[in-house]
């Protein structure tokens, strides 16, 4: 069996992104959904490009592409808890710019989830970019790599 839960070909996992996309773009400043989105978005060269005869593969495309290496990080950071020397793209992830914590009247008020960006990512996307832009550039970059 291949995949789990009817998901068996990249071009499920891409429409599986797009889903939590969706669900990105109804709660922004989600910390679950964003996590769930960067996991899923990490495991997508997983699909293109599976089996460990592959991974040098896989570590060609996100060494080359800033994009796929902030995601790695964030993947990386939220199943290990910590930068890991490898990781060289993402300085923070969290609410930017909120203020009382973000607890009040939603949280929406009061800040954006966003990425700190450091190196070639930051030369490339900005010091900092909100989860859900970063979000939309990971759908748009997967669509124009079939």
């Amino acid at each position: 069996m291949a995949g789990a839960f009817d998901l068996q070909t990249s071009q499920d996992w891409l429409l599986r992104l797009e889903r939590e996309l969706q669900r990105l773009r109804a709660d922004p400043n989600n910390r679950d959904t964003a996590i769930n989105f960067f996991v899923a978005a990490e495991s997508m060269l997983d699909w293109k490009n599976p089996g460990d005869h592959n991974a040098a593969i896989r570590k060609a495309i996100r060494d080359s592409e800033p994009l796929l290496r902030v995601v790695w990080d964030l993947a990386s950071l939220s199943k290990h808890q910590q930068v890991r020397p490898r990781h060289d793209s993402v300085d923070a992830s969290g609410v930017i710019g909120e203020f009382f914590g973000g607890k009040f009247f939603g949280g929406n008020f009061f800040g954006t989830l966003s990425v700190k960006l450091k190196g070639t990512a930051a030369a490339q996307m900005g010091p900092s970019i909100s989860a859900i832009d970063l979000a939309e550039r990971v759908v748009t970059y997967w669509k124009a790599h079939p």
